[in-house]
């Protein structure tokens, strides 16, 4: 296997990696990290990062761990530098660490990154053991699969579409949606035919269905649109989604009946 081909600890931090699911912190952290003992003095502490620097995925973050390797707190390259060199690391670390669970979902792992602005956070187990990190570049591939899974989602698309899909796998994915919109066209229809005859007397009142159904479409978009952002960005999760539905209905009555007084009066 490949694994057999690799440097023996290499392949022993893969099979670590290889127990954690995919689209979980566990699944898209690294191990390469810089790592400190609160009881390293800081001389001896430039020594060691200058060491752990080459193989690390950023050098700008330091964690500190006690004996056991619990994660205790973290400070910056900077202020390592700056210190004095008789100072100890417990000394200018910071004791407000803010990490992630191993477990925790990637798309909740981006959020807390986006909201502290970090371009590393630490992963730890269920017993705050320092496992990894997972770094800002991690993160942005994972913010643009999220809105892209969440966009198909609204779109109607139960799963991506990859291009190496045959015709009817794909076909088989949008169907269901499609269907369902065909149902809905059926109903308009049915509701447009009752006014058939009033249609027959004014053929003018004919000219405006594309109108309407455009700006039906229009209103969709605007409510997709504004739907993708609030999912990327986390604000529908913490709001109820009926309410959020309620509202976009709520939006689209008020601007269907402001157009239709305008339709209105432009006929009249």
């Amino acid at each position: 296997t490949l694994l057999a081909l690799m440097d023996q600890q290499d392949a022993k931090e893969i099979k670590a990696l290889l127990h954690y699911e995919e689209d979980t912190a566990g699944g898209i952290m690294t191990t390469e990290y810089i790592s400190l003992k609160t009881t390293t003095p800081v001389k001896e502490a430039l020594m060691l990062v200058k060491e752990q620097a080459p193989d690390a995925e950023t050098i700008y973050v330091i964690f500190a761990v006690d004996d056991d390797k619990h994660l205790v707190g973290v400070l910056s390259l900077r202020d390592l530098i700056v210190e004095e060199n008789d100072a100890y690391i417990e000394d200018i670390m910071s004791n407000r660490v803010v990490s992630v669970n191993v477990a925790d979902d990637q798309e909740d792992v981006a959020q807390r990154m986006r909201d502290y602005d970090f371009i590393a956070m630490p992963v730890v187990d269920y017993q705050d053991h320092l496992l990894g990190i997972i770094t800002i570049d991690d993160i942005v591939d994972v913010i643009d699969e999220e809105a892209l899974e969440d966009y198909s989602g609204l779109a109607g698309v139960s799963d991506i579409d990859s291009t190496d899909d045959s015709i009817f796998k794909t076909a088989k994915k949008r169907l269901p949606w499609l269907l369902i919109l065909t149902f809905l066209g059926m109903i308009t229809a049915t509701i447009l035919g009752s006014f058939e005859e009033t249609l027959e007397k004014v053929a003018l009142l004919a000219a405006f269905i594309p109108i309407i159904s455009g700006m039906s479409g229009n209103s969709g978009t605007q409510s997709l649109a504004v739907s993708v952002r609030n999912i990327t960005t986390g604000e529908i999760e913490n709001q109820s989604k009926f309410k959020v539905t309620l509202k976009e209905a709520g939006s689209g009555f008020v601007s269907g009946l402001v157009c239709a007084t305008v339709l209105f009066t432009i006929i009249v």
